[in-house]
């Protein structure tokens, strides 16, 4: 289910005609701010695609650090054994 913004379109035009414009520039006005949210609001499913990424990103980066600190204790375990 998308949801968008509510923008009243022929309110926001009949605030302009009463704040002096012409009603052909208010209704440009009104439709290309209405356009203008329409295209670049983000959907309930952009935000779970967003969201899926992020995890499976986090997953990752936890999964190299383990490594990383698996290999770092593997090596100075190594190191401190060769010492005795």
């Amino acid at each position: 289910m998308q949801v968008t913004p509510t923008f009243d379109s022929l309110e926001t035009s009949r605030e302009l005609r009463a704040a002096g414009l012409a009603e052909a520039q208010a209704d440009a006005i009104a439709s290309a701010i209405a356009r203008g949210i329409s295209e670049h609001s983000a959907t309930k499913t952009d935000l779970a695609l967003t969201e899926e990424r992020l995890r499976s990103h986090a997953l990752r980066l936890a999964l190299a650090l383990g490594a990383f600190l698996a290999t770092t204790i593997g090596v100075a375990t190594g190191a401190v054994l060769r010492a005795l």
